[in-house]
């Protein structure tokens, strides 16, 4: 009986299979559009050429620690990580690795400081605000108004088309 040698294949040759057939069949456009840039501009600059087998959890959690150095968000090297998991995938799916060196790769973030506390207008800072801008701004007073009547944000505001507006049902 002969042993079955599967050699490993550079991490490029499975994130090409894995953004070609993985991500369009599991991820939204968007979504798709982020992985195949994160792939192009981060990952495969440092894993393109590296064969799948010579990865380890070290290099994955150094290339992440690197980028939060860099100041990337953590949402985005959170995309960076799953970008390289899922390509990571492919090989044990090819029985060349038998565990995913992405996974389980320890703290990456600090604790993050907690949002600030929104301190909304109150009633009498909101008429002052409607006022000043119907007397010195009367065109931009319908917008400041529908922000405080709805809660919207400005750049929600700034994009309402009036196919947004149902004025039967009275609500954007």
């Amino acid at each position: 009986m002969e042993n079955k040698t599967v050699t490993a294949a550079a991490f490029e040759e499975y994130a090409n299979t894995w953004k070609t057939l993985t991500v369009p069949a599991t991820c939204k456009p968007s979504t798709e559009s982020d992985y195949k840039g994160i792939l192009k501009n981060h990952v495969l600059p440092v894993f393109g050429k590296t064969t799948v087998d010579e990865i380890n959890r070290f290099m994955v959690k150094r290339f992440l620690l690197k980028k939060i150095a860099d100041g990337f968000a953590n949402s985005t090297v959170t995309h960076m990580k799953n970008a390289i998991s899922g390509v990571l995938n492919l090989a044990i799916d090819d029985e060349v690795l038998s565990v995913n060196p992405a996974h389980n790769v320890g703290k990456i973030f600090k604790r993050q400081n907690p949002k600030p506390k929104i301190d909304p207008f109150n009633m009498d800072e909101l008429a002052t605000l409607l006022d000043t801008y119907q007397i010195h701004f009367p065109r931009h007073y319908p917008l400041i108004l529908a922000l405080a009547r709805t809660g919207i944000r400005f750049g929600e505001g700034l994009g309402l088309q009036w196919k947004d507006i149902d004025f039967k049902g009275r609500f954007i």
